[in-house]
């Protein structure tokens, strides 16, 4: 999850209207895509050739819902996207593993 959404589970106090979601497959954008079928589409699982990600939006009740890849090479873990506002603001968190792994 990326944007406000993951700030606020960060514990950031901001208003949320929707849900940014980064994935690294376009498979795995078509599957949340299926997933989230039963809402109104605002944009359906395609190639956006100048933002150079695969993407999709979904309406959920009162809640946008997006979901797409970025597809950029980059040899870093961190990504300027050159957003402006609260976009501009990374919150780096250790990953958490399966105790199995």
């Amino acid at each position: 999850m990326v944007g406000i959404s993951a700030a606020l589970l960060q514990g950031v106090e901001l208003s949320a209207g929707d849900i940014d979601i980064l994935v690294a497959r376009r498979t795995d954008v078509d599957c949340i895509a299926a997933a989230l079928s039963r809402f109104r589409y605002l944009h359906p699982p395609a190639w956006l050739p100048d933002a150079r990600q695969y993407f999709a939006h979904y309406q959920s009740e009162q809640i946008g819902v997006s979901v797409s890849t970025v597809e950029r090479p980059a040899d870093a873990a961190a990504l300027d996207t050159g957003a402006r506002g609260t976009a501009r603001t990374r919150l780096c968190t250790a990953a958490s593993r399966r105790p199995d792994r």
